[in-house]
């Protein structure tokens, strides 16, 4: 959110850090009294997400032992593959080989250690639900700088209860949710100029699946256009890191752990077949074709997807396109997949990765509207996000998500 602010300042001759939120905010008497009613609304913020995470485990702890989850069988891969690695064997009997195979999941070497203090897959999911909930927490901080701490607040809560984040707290344990907080920590380490947080969050965020690399790649040229200073550390940095790790992952070490399988390069390519056998092929294909990009991406399949993710007030989105913008592997690798699973709003975790990005860039464009109707605007944007979130209530009572 800060760099828009930053194109502002700088085109109005205003210095950088000078304080642009008295302009957006519903004024608070004081200054004293706008430090307690922050440090109030900011308990608010940790209490809501709590007492949401815990009613999140009880629901997750009930849905587990009552066999209530519909994809067990990935509740048992993720269990052996941690206890593998605890015990040395990186090849679980469920997934029958390396389970580098399946993914680059080496954020599975430090959640290992975890769960051998608490060896219950149930865990599991305690710990996607605690980083969700930081993620959420993290978002309120990054919007509390600049809006009103009640609009912040019930902006976090609509984030929290937006349809493709239920889907993904009431699915089994995956990877790819604990990208969540890092982008918000990473956008927010941005925003703080802080740039040990930054490029530790940039690591993480690495090691979670073969295709993070690209975003971090993302967040250098971000950085490279919106920091003034130490663009290397800032920006070359996240960018050489980024391609080298994806180069790794998907050339070198997919190729090698698959060796002796009947298909070498991941099998998650099959979801391009259309467009290509291989990552050149689909590749050159892109290239020569590049129609095939714009007609895929708006192709009936993907309708439904836009429409549930996006509702009717996500397309505000779109008046920030730089922070859509990091998110770019993210929304070709959906959008060109043939795979529904990756194309559908309301099932399993795949439409959860995008919501961080959608619902800053969102608030970043409500934070820039003409002041005289800024507050109106996004009262009215968050009924829109409460009510959208409402029209999946019957999936989500029937378990349907």
């Amino acid at each position: 959110m800060i760099p828009l602010m930053y194109v502002q300042a700088v085109a109005h001759g205003v210095p950088r850090h000078h304080n642009h939120r008295k302009r957006f905010m519903l004024k608070l008497p004081d200054c004293e009294f706008q430090n307690r009613f922050r440090s109030r609304v900011n308990l608010l913020a940790l209490s809501f997400c709590g007492m949401s995470g815990i009613l999140w485990m009880l629901l997750a702890a009930k849905r587990y032992y009552y066999y209530i989850f519909d994809t067990g069988w990935h509740s048992a891969l993720f269990a052996q593959n941690l206890w593998g690695i605890l015990h040395g064997d990186f090849a679980p009997t469920v997934l029958g080989a390396n389970f580098l195979t399946d993914h680059c999941s080496f954020i599975a070497f430090l959640i290992a250690p975890l769960y051998a203090l608490f060896p219950d897959p149930v865990f599991l999911q305690y710990l996607k639900i605690t980083a969700f909930f930081s993620g959420a927490y993290i978002f309120f901080l990054i919007l509390n700088k600049r809006l009103h701490p009640l609009i912040a607040l019930l902006a976090m809560i609509a984030f929290s209860i937006a349809p493709a984040n239920v889907s993904m707290l009431s699915h089994v344990f995956a990877y790819e949710p604990f990208c969540i907080p890092l982008f918000f920590l990473i956008f927010k380490a941005l925003d703080d100029d802080n740039y040990f947080v930054y490029i530790t969050g940039c690591i993480l965020l690495l090691l979670i699946k073969e295709q993070m690399p690209l975003i971090v790649l993302m967040f250098g040229v971000f950085a490279f256009f919106f920091k003034k200073n130490d663009k290397i550390k800032w920006a070359l940095i996240p960018v050489i890191l980024g391609i080298a790790v994806f180069i790794f992952d998907v050339f070198v070490l997919t190729p090698y752990v698959r060796k002796g399988l009947e298909m070498q390069q991941s099998f998650f390519w099959s979801r391009y077949a259309p467009l290509g056998k291989t990552p050149l092929h689909i590749l050159r294909m892109l290239t020569l074709h590049p129609s095939l990009i714009f007609l895929k991406s708006f192709s009936s399949q993907n309708s439904g997807w836009y429409t549930g993710l996006f509702g009717w007030w996500g397309w505000l989105a779109l008046l920030s396109p730089h922070v859509l913008f990091v998110a770019l592997p993210l929304f070709l690798k959906s959008l060109l997949s043939f795979n529904v699973w990756e194309n559908n709003d309301i099932h399993a975790y795949y439409a959860a990765t995008f919501t961080p990005f959608i619902f800053l860039a969102v608030w970043n464009s409500l934070t820039y509207l003409k002041q005289k109707w800024v507050c109106l605007l996004q009262i009215a944007a968050l009924a829109f996000m409460f009510y959208h979130a409402s029209t999946f209530w019957d999936r989500w009572r029937h378990g349907k998500t």
